[in-house]
Order: structure tokens, then C-alpha cells, then sequence
């Protein structure tokens, strides 16, 4: 659903996103290839969308 609104740049603890919905993309995309990558995307993934439900975004 995040995808589907425009991008927004965040700071979330020492990481910035610039391109947030690309990041989300790329995230989405290794955590359907189920490889070793899938479960770092996957926690990054759940850090930012706990950030952006704190901050109601």
C-alpha cells in the first residue's frame, strides 16, 4: 500500500532512504527471491514500516 503513495525521504536511525518506495521495491523483491538476503529485507522492511506507523506517515 506505501508503494502505491508518493516517495518520501526518511532518516531512520543512522540509515537514510532517499527513495523510500524504491527501497520498499527492492526489499519486496529479495524477500520473494527467498534467498539469504530475504530475511535482512525482511527486518529492514518491518523497521521501516514500525517507523512509519509511529510517526503516522
Amino acid at each position: 500500500m506505501r508503494l502505491q503513495r508518493p516517495t518520501i525521504q526518511v532518516v531512520i536511525d543512522c540509515a537514510t532512504y532517499h527513495d523510500l518506495n524504491y527501497s520498499l521495491e527492492i526489499n519486496l523483491n529479495r524477500i520473494k527471491m527467498e534467498n539469504g538476503s530475504s530475511y535482512s529485507a525482511y527486518r529492514q522492511t518491518k523497521k521501516i514500516k514500525d517507523y512509519l506507523e509511529l510517526r503516522n506517515l
